[in-house]
């Protein structure tokens, strides 16, 4: 069994000596996830208000990711990411993240 981090959060700017970069900024909950060999969902939901969000995954194992609003993880099919490796994905608001183990 392997955990995922999974943060909904929003782009922003940060202003630095007159410089701005982008930069993520959690707005909710942040949940790991116990993963083995049947896709499991994330409990908690992007509730951005725009409608459009990011979300970050971190995976600790090889994983399969799927993002929806009713999303079934995949082996195989769905976004595959590397062990130790973390990604930012757009969402909609109302989505959840399915992972399984690969």
């Amino acid at each position: 069994m392997a955990v995922v981090n999974v943060t909904f959060g929003v782009a922003d700017q940060l202003s630095l000596n007159g410089t701005s970069m982008p930069v993520f900024r959690a707005i909710g909950v942040s949940e790991d996830e116990t993963i083995g060999v049947a896709s499991v969902a994330t409990t908690a939901t992007s509730a951005e208000k725009g409608g459009r969000g990011i979300v970050r995954v971190q995976a600790e194992d090889v994983c399969y990711v799927e993002i929806g609003s009713s999303p079934t993880a995949v082996s195989g099919t769905s976004m595959r990411m590397a062990a130790g490796q973390t990604e930012y994905f757009a969402c909609d608001r109302g989505d959840t993240v399915a992972i399984i183990q690969a």
